[in-house]
Protein backbone atom coordinates (compact mmCIF):
# COMPACT_ATOMS: atom_id res chain seq x y z
CA UNK A 1 0.00 0.00 0.00
CA UNK A 2 1.44 3.31 -0.81
CA UNK A 3 -0.23 6.84 -1.50
CA UNK A 4 0.84 7.97 -4.59
CA UNK A 5 0.06 11.98 -4.64
CA UNK A 6 -0.33 13.87 -8.28
CA UNK A 7 2.47 16.35 -9.08
CA UNK A 8 0.83 19.84 -9.90
CA UNK A 9 0.31 19.81 -13.20
CA UNK A 10 -1.91 17.06 -12.27
CA UNK A 11 -3.58 18.14 -9.65
CA UNK A 12 -4.54 21.58 -12.18
CA UNK A 13 -5.98 18.69 -14.57
CA UNK A 14 -8.12 16.94 -12.29
CA UNK A 15 -9.28 19.88 -10.38
CA UNK A 16 -10.59 20.93 -14.19
CA UNK A 17 -11.71 17.31 -15.53
CA UNK A 18 -12.04 14.97 -12.54
CA UNK A 19 -15.99 14.84 -12.83
CA UNK A 20 -15.84 14.60 -16.68
CA UNK A 21 -13.93 11.35 -16.05
CA UNK A 22 -16.98 8.74 -17.62
CA UNK A 23 -15.38 5.74 -15.39
CA UNK A 24 -16.89 5.59 -12.11
CA UNK A 25 -14.49 3.93 -10.07
CA UNK A 26 -11.51 5.83 -11.54
CA UNK A 27 -13.23 9.08 -10.82
CA UNK A 28 -14.08 7.86 -6.78
CA UNK A 29 -10.54 7.01 -7.35
CA UNK A 30 -9.32 10.19 -8.47
CA UNK A 31 -11.67 12.53 -6.29
CA UNK A 32 -9.88 10.31 -3.66
CA UNK A 33 -6.14 11.19 -4.54
CA UNK A 34 -7.37 14.75 -4.36
CA UNK A 35 -8.49 14.43 -0.87
CA UNK A 36 -5.20 13.08 -0.40
CA UNK A 37 -3.30 16.10 -1.03
CA UNK A 38 -5.95 17.72 1.14
CA UNK A 39 -5.14 15.55 4.31
CA UNK A 40 -1.04 15.67 2.86
CA UNK A 41 -1.42 19.87 3.00
CA UNK A 42 -0.55 19.34 -0.22
CA UNK A 43 -3.53 21.46 -1.63
CA UNK A 44 -5.98 24.06 -0.41
CA UNK A 45 -9.00 22.93 1.11
CA UNK A 46 -10.97 25.93 -0.75
CA UNK A 47 -9.65 24.86 -3.94
CA UNK A 48 -10.85 21.07 -3.16
CA UNK A 49 -14.23 22.37 -2.49
CA UNK A 50 -14.16 24.41 -5.58
CA UNK A 51 -13.31 21.95 -7.78
CA UNK A 52 -16.14 19.16 -6.04
CA UNK A 53 -18.50 22.03 -5.96
CA UNK A 54 -18.39 22.05 -9.87
CA UNK A 55 -18.58 18.71 -10.20
CA UNK A 56 -21.22 17.82 -8.10
CA UNK A 57 -24.51 19.12 -9.76
CA UNK A 58 -23.30 16.71 -12.98
CA UNK A 59 -22.58 13.97 -10.70
CA UNK A 60 -24.81 10.77 -10.92
CA UNK A 61 -23.00 8.47 -9.06
CA UNK A 62 -24.90 8.39 -5.46
CA UNK A 63 -21.79 7.11 -3.44
CA UNK A 64 -19.91 9.51 -5.43
CA UNK A 65 -21.64 12.28 -4.58
CA UNK A 66 -22.06 11.32 -1.00
CA UNK A 67 -18.37 11.29 -0.48
CA UNK A 68 -17.90 14.77 -2.13
CA UNK A 69 -20.86 16.23 -0.04
CA UNK A 70 -19.59 15.36 2.84
CA UNK A 71 -15.77 16.37 2.08
CA UNK A 72 -16.96 19.17 0.85
CA UNK A 73 -18.52 20.01 4.44
CA UNK A 74 -15.19 18.90 6.21
CA UNK A 75 -13.08 21.37 4.00
CA UNK A 76 -15.65 24.19 4.34
CA UNK A 77 -16.48 23.77 7.98
CA UNK A 78 -13.06 22.60 9.14
CA UNK A 79 -10.21 22.71 7.48
CA UNK A 80 -11.30 26.04 6.33
CA UNK A 81 -10.93 29.69 8.26
CA UNK A 82 -13.73 32.71 7.95
CA UNK A 83 -12.74 34.22 4.56
CA UNK A 84 -13.37 30.65 3.03
CA UNK A 85 -16.40 29.68 4.76
CA UNK A 86 -17.66 32.58 4.30
CA UNK A 87 -17.23 33.02 0.39
CA UNK A 88 -17.67 29.07 -0.02
CA UNK A 89 -20.83 28.27 2.39
CA UNK A 90 -23.34 29.99 0.22
CA UNK A 91 -22.31 28.51 -2.49
CA UNK A 92 -22.19 25.25 -1.22
CA UNK A 93 -25.53 25.47 0.29
CA UNK A 94 -27.32 26.57 -2.97
CA UNK A 95 -25.43 23.63 -4.73
CA UNK A 96 -27.16 21.52 -1.97
CA UNK A 97 -30.28 23.02 -2.92
CA UNK A 98 -30.31 22.32 -5.86
CA UNK A 99 -29.63 19.14 -6.18
CA UNK A 100 -32.07 18.34 -3.33
CA UNK A 101 -35.03 19.79 -5.81
CA UNK A 102 -33.12 18.36 -8.85
CA UNK A 103 -36.27 15.42 -9.91
CA UNK A 104 -34.03 14.04 -12.64
CA UNK A 105 -31.68 12.88 -9.71
CA UNK A 106 -32.54 9.23 -7.67
CA UNK A 107 -34.25 9.90 -4.82
CA UNK A 108 -31.32 8.98 -2.83
CA UNK A 109 -29.01 11.32 -4.32
CA UNK A 110 -32.17 14.36 -3.89
CA UNK A 111 -32.33 13.12 -0.05
CA UNK A 112 -28.39 12.84 0.62
CA UNK A 113 -28.53 16.55 -0.32
CA UNK A 114 -31.34 17.74 1.78
CA UNK A 115 -29.79 16.32 4.75
CA UNK A 116 -26.43 17.64 3.83
CA UNK A 117 -28.29 21.11 3.22
CA UNK A 118 -29.82 20.82 6.70
CA UNK A 119 -26.73 19.69 8.27
CA UNK A 120 -24.46 22.24 6.92
CA UNK A 121 -26.52 25.00 6.59
CA UNK A 122 -25.13 28.27 8.22
CA UNK A 123 -26.12 31.30 6.63
CA UNK A 124 -28.78 33.62 7.78
CA UNK A 125 -30.19 32.63 4.14
CA UNK A 126 -30.10 28.89 4.35
CA UNK A 127 -31.64 28.54 8.11
CA UNK A 128 -34.54 30.69 7.61
CA UNK A 129 -35.13 28.36 4.29
CA UNK A 130 -35.12 25.19 6.57
CA UNK A 131 -37.03 27.13 9.39
CA UNK A 132 -39.93 27.57 6.96
CA UNK A 133 -40.02 23.80 6.40
CA UNK A 134 -41.17 23.35 9.35
CA UNK A 135 -44.35 24.73 8.73
CA UNK A 136 -44.92 22.67 5.40
CA UNK A 137 -45.49 19.08 4.90
CA UNK A 138 -42.58 18.70 1.94
CA UNK A 139 -38.93 20.32 1.96
CA UNK A 140 -36.99 20.91 -1.17
CA UNK A 141 -40.22 18.50 -3.03
CA UNK A 142 -39.24 15.73 -0.51
CA UNK A 143 -41.51 14.22 2.31
CA UNK A 144 -40.89 16.33 5.78
CA UNK A 145 -40.70 12.95 8.24
CA UNK A 146 -40.17 13.46 12.21
CA UNK A 147 -36.40 12.87 11.96
CA UNK A 148 -35.81 15.32 9.45
CA UNK A 149 -37.64 17.61 11.09
CA UNK A 150 -35.98 17.36 14.52
CA UNK A 151 -32.62 17.81 12.29
CA UNK A 152 -33.58 20.96 11.23
CA UNK A 153 -34.87 22.33 15.03
CA UNK A 154 -31.14 21.02 15.74
CA UNK A 155 -29.36 23.24 12.87
CA UNK A 156 -31.32 25.94 14.04
CA UNK A 157 -30.68 26.01 17.83
CA UNK A 158 -27.07 25.00 16.92
CA UNK A 159 -26.79 27.98 15.38
CA UNK A 160 -28.78 30.31 17.43
CA UNK A 161 -31.29 31.47 14.98
CA UNK A 162 -34.23 33.53 16.42
CA UNK A 163 -36.98 30.89 16.26
CA UNK A 164 -34.85 27.79 17.20
CA UNK A 165 -35.60 27.47 20.64
CA UNK A 166 -39.47 28.30 20.33
CA UNK A 167 -39.71 25.62 17.18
Amino acid sequence: YAIVLPDSASITWLEQNVGTVKDDLLRAMLWGALWDLVREARLSPARYAAAALRALPTERDEQIAATLIGRISVAIGRYSGAPTMQTQQPVFERVLLSGATDTSLAYGQRKSQLDALISSSRTPAALARIDQWLDSDSAAGLPLRPPTRWAIVNQLVANRFPTGAQR
